[in-house]
């Protein structure tokens, strides 16, 4: 179980990477 929570949250940062490239290069 906690493994499967590791894996979630790993997976949530993961997906919000490119979100927060664009926010930064749209910045620029």
């Amino acid at each position: 179980l906690t493994v499967l929570k590791m894996l979630d949250v790993s997976f949530n940062a993961i997906s919000c990477l490119p979100n927060e490239i664009g926010s930064l290069t749209s910045l620029i």
